[in-house]
């Protein structure tokens, strides 16, 4: 379906039916109307696909797909407090990635160098 925009959107709208919380369909929805031009649509969907609770990396892209879409709609205010979430949501995954790296340091199942390009696992 790549870039057949108006065939995504009906096929996501098709998904929602048999289930309206699913937030894959959702984001990819509320996607495929940004690129349709259709900016209150998407705003719509992106906001329903965080009332569906998402993972926290998904939350992070839609919460950037968010910001473009107000941007587009000359929304700066609503668009800069989406952008802070998304940074917000990035320094959450970074701390999880750091816990996560020092667990499997402690059980020796990863050496970490001292840049991140030299992460080894053992």
């Amino acid at each position: 379906m790549a870039g057949d925009w108006k065939n995504a959107r009906r096929e996501y709208e098709g998904i929602l039916d048999q289930n309206q919380n699913n937030a894959v369909a959702l984001n990819r929805l509320a996607f495929s109307c940004q690129h349709l031009g259709d900016y209150d649509q998407a705003i719509k969907y992106y906001m329903r696909t965080l009332n569906a609770q998402p993972s926290l990396p998904v939350r992070q892209l839609v919460y950037s797909r968010l910001a473009k879409a107000y941007m587009k709609k000359d929304q700066q205010e609503n668009a800069i407090v989406a952008c802070s979430v998304v940074i917000d949501a990035a320094g959450k995954l970074l701390l999880v990635g750091e816990i996560v790296i020092g667990r499997l340091e402690e059980r020796g199942a990863c050496d970490i160098g001292s840049q991140p390009s030299e992460f080894v696992a053992t």
